[in-house]
């Protein structure tokens, strides 16, 4: 029967102990062990003994898991044996791997110290239970763990153990976090603010450190590894990577960024900063050249000390035409000149809400007067289309009373159905057409409502749109920014020249866009 344990019948011992803090309360494989001999000895089994599984379950992929079911499916074992179920899987692949060996009648029982599977019905699914549980407990788990993490980051504090220099501290009841060590934590900011002058090499950094007696958290004095480990970890200058990001803590750091930046220079562990050409977070690129030679404006940016301390980031605009000998001499011009001019021009054709919604009605007033005309154009077709289907209807009339065969009935209608194609594309094309210029009228009123504001607000490659849309040929010659407005925004900028425009639109009428 399904339901018996067959005596000496080999089966296999899987004994599992992750590292996962899911397991951490679990049973050593050594008690694992000592449970599963008294099942087999019960049972009087005859017993394959594996190699301990030093792996998480909740993924695939394990090692003994897989000979444990190559085993089972060659025919070589019939019975696994284990503490508890979810020993053997967390995952629904190795759980549906340890179900379909059932269903193949391959697998005849998982034997527990909670009880027995059989290859039954009933048995297979209370397993199943059992692994799903399991892969649910997996999961809750998992994202308390993260969720409790994210409360970490959110307050700013370090999740892991203190680094040298640093201690832990417990703040209030439930919230912990890092703090600068009292006794090592100034002897680790001397060796800093020395390896920031750039005249010492790391064995004497590390020759000194051991002179101040400098300590790990744990109390061991540090080592060679451990100086060149502080002086690379950002953490110190309170951000810090965990979780797949960088975050940014609360507690006090031992060095800026600036300093960090300084130190990895000086070690040898980073290039000094340079200015960085063609950088394409500028809305120059691609959309502004040269007036005097024609080549592409590029940006580049330059990080420079401050005399009151500190550094600056400061962006220039300059010509990518970087001969030596044929280079082009027309001066760079700093971003926030380029900026002050360009914004000069937006702010030429920018119209208040009022404003644009005055012109609207006047647009719509001439567009009307225009459909009017086109709709007699419509009708025109529209009449002979009606007249065109009258005549098919007729021949068509006239072919199924036998009057007119095939051949002719083609002939006499060519002319018809060519009519009907026209008078469609006629009718179609108007409404079309009429359609897409009030998109383009509503687009072209919306667009220049506030549109320095909405310059200001926009990020580069939104900015870089709008310039291209409001002109053309933009060029920076002798620090001056030039371009062709486009219609109909060049009526914007003429609009000083008749002072009563905005009560006059028809007489400057230009075509939407």
């Amino acid at each position: 029967m399904e339901s018996e344990i067959l005596p000496r019948t080999p089966s296999v011992v899987y004994l599992r102990r992750s590292q996962d803090r899911e397991d951490r309360q679990v049973l050593s494989t050594t008690n694992q062990l000592a449970r599963c001999k008294v099942l087999i000895k019960d049972n009087g089994l005859k017993p394959i003994f594996m190699p301990d599984e030093d792996r998480t379950a909740s993924k695939p992929g394990r090692p003994i898991f897989g000979q444990v079911m190559d085993l089972i499916n060659s025919g070589k074992a019939r019975y696994i044996v284990c503490w508890k179920a979810n020993r053997l899987a967390r995952n629904p692949t190795d759980a549906g791997k340890i179900i379909q060996a059932m269903d193949d009648g391959k697998l005849l029982a998982v034997i527990t110290d909670r009880g027995t599977y059989h290859n039954t019905p009933r048995d297979k699914h209370n397993l199943w239970e059992e692994l799903g549980d399991s892969k649910k407990y997996s999961d809750d788990l998992s994202k308390d763990v993260l969720d409790g993490y994210q409360t970490k980051y959110d307050r700013g504090e370090y999740p892991s153990e203190a680094f040298t220099g640093y201690i832990n501290i417990k703040y209030d009841r439930n919230h912990r976090n890092i703090a600068p060590c009292p006794d090592n934590g100034p002897k680790a900011r001397r060796i800093i603010e020395i390896a920031m002058t750039g005249r010492y090499r790391l064995d004497e950094l590390y020759k000194q450190a051991v002179s101040d007696d400098l300590r790990t958290p744990r109390g061991n004095l540090i080592s060679k590894t451990g100086v060149e480990d502080m002086l690379q970890r950002k953490a110190y200058t309170g951000t810090f990577w965990h979780g797949g990001a960088w975050r940014i803590g609360s507690y006090p750091h031992l060095m800026t960024m600036d300093e960090y930046e300084r130190v990895q220079v000086a070690m040898g562990w980073a290039e000094k900063k340079r200015a960085v050409y063609g950088n394409k977070d500028n809305y120059a690129y691609k959309v502004m050249q040269c007036g005097v030679c024609g080549h592409a404006i590029t940006a580049y940016t330059k990080d420079k000390e401050l005399k009151k301390g500190g550094s600056g980031s400061y962006s220039f605009y300059v010509c990518t035409r970087k001969s030596k000998v044929t280079k082009c001499r027309d001066p760079q011009l700093s971003e926030t000149l380029v900026e002050q001019q360009v914004f000069e021009f937006l702010n030429k054709i920018k119209f208040t809400p009022e404003e644009a919604e005055k012109c609207r009605l006047f647009v719509r007033k001439f567009d009307n007067e225009d459909n009017a005309s086109a709709g007699a154009r419509v009708n025109y077709w529209l009449d002979r289309k009606k007249k065109a289907d009258k005549a098919i209807d007729e021949f068509s009339a006239l072919l199924a009373e036998g009057v007119l065969d095939r051949e002719r009935y083609d002939r006499l209608t060519q002319e018809h159905f060519k009519v009907l194609e026209t008078a469609k594309a006629k009718t179609n094309s108007f409404a079309t057409n009429t359609e897409r210029q009030l998109e383009l009228t509503d687009k072209f009123f919306t667009d220049v409502v506030n549109i320095l504001d909405t310059f200001k607000k926009a990020d580069v490659s939104k900015r870089r749109e709008l310039l291209l849309e409001v002109g053309l040929n933009w060029t920076l010659e002798t620090k001056t920014v030039r371009l062709t407005p486009r219609k109909p925004y060049d009526l914007l900028l003429n609009r000083t020249e008749n002072t009563d425009w905005r009560a006059r639109p028809d007489s400057n009428r230009r075509s939407p866009p």
